[in-house]
């Protein structure tokens, strides 16, 4: 059987242990908090997590004249100028679905 001590070792380490957790738990809620519920639907870019700024849409058979599928290209730019990202957003509209 465990003696005295080590029975309250045991139990500032469980406390300790406790209280990390309770840490963490009040950290994850403060990084909740701050999220912009409005933000979820803004299209990020995934290089530095700026605005993606809406470009244009195209109809996929004007730039691919083989194409048979009807379609749309979207084009964004990266709101951050030290990024260069651009991104081509595809929609096939699959004649077979319709």
């Amino acid at each position: 059987m465990k003696d005295h001590i080590e029975l309250q070792l045991e139990v500032i380490r469980y406390e300790q242990m406790v209280e990390r957790r309770e840490e963490k738990i009040r950290e994850l809620k403060n990084v909740i908090d701050s999220y912009d519920q409005n933000d979820m639907f803004t299209f990020r870019c995934w290089q530095c997590r700026s605005e993606l700024i809406w470009g244009g849409d195209h109809d996929i058979q004007e730039l691919y004249e083989d194409e048979l599928d009807e379609g749309i290209v979207s084009n964004f730019s990266c709101s951050n100028n030290n990024c260069n990202t651009h991104v081509e957003v595809y929609h096939v509209f699959n004649q077979k679905n319709k």
